[in-house]
């Protein structure tokens, strides 16, 4: 059930950014965010994780009490500037809290929204690579979260 919400926020934030988002070149979500990874963010062991076809990996402990997601799509015709500006306008409602991390991506976008549902969100060489965790932030989370994008972007 977590694992959908999680997954849900995600392909929302997808779809609201920028359309076709089709599976990136590359290598897969699975084979840029192993199962350790997922579990140093969560803090205790996870399952198996779930392939989305290659576009998204999630995983979550084993009690389904905390999710992580990455996603990595082409978006070819995103510029900085409309993520910028869908970034405003999805800050606009709903509570949520949006940041820029200094030096990462052409533009990026770090969540904080209610529910513990947190996200970053870079666009990076014609890439949407994001990183959902549902879990209460901590700084240790924020600083691991922004410490493993950096991660994956790195292997694009």
């Amino acid at each position: 059930m977590r694992m959908r919400v999680v997954l849900s926020l995600s392909a929302a934030l997808l779809v609201l950014l920028a359309a076709p988002a089709v599976r990136a070149a590359g290598p897969t979500a699975c084979q840029v965010f192993p199962s350790q990874t997922a579990s140093t963010l969560l803090g205790s062991p996870v399952g198996l994780p779930v392939d989305m076809a290659g576009i998204g990996c999630g995983y979550s402990n084993k009690d389904a009490s905390a999710t992580a997601t990455v996603t990595v799509v082409d978006q070819p015709a995103l510029t900085a500037e409309e993520f910028q500006k869908s970034i405003n306008m999805l800050a606009a409602g709903g509570g949520a809290k949006a940041e820029t991390i200094s030096g990462l991506g052409e533009a990026n976008a770090f969540w904080i929204r209610p529910g513990n549902q947190n996200s970053i969100s870079v666009l990076y060489h014609h890439k949407m690579i994001s990183l959902a965790v549902q879990k209460a932030m901590t700084p240790a989370l924020k600083s691991a979260m922004i410490d493993t994008i950096r991660q994956i972007v790195s292997k694009f």
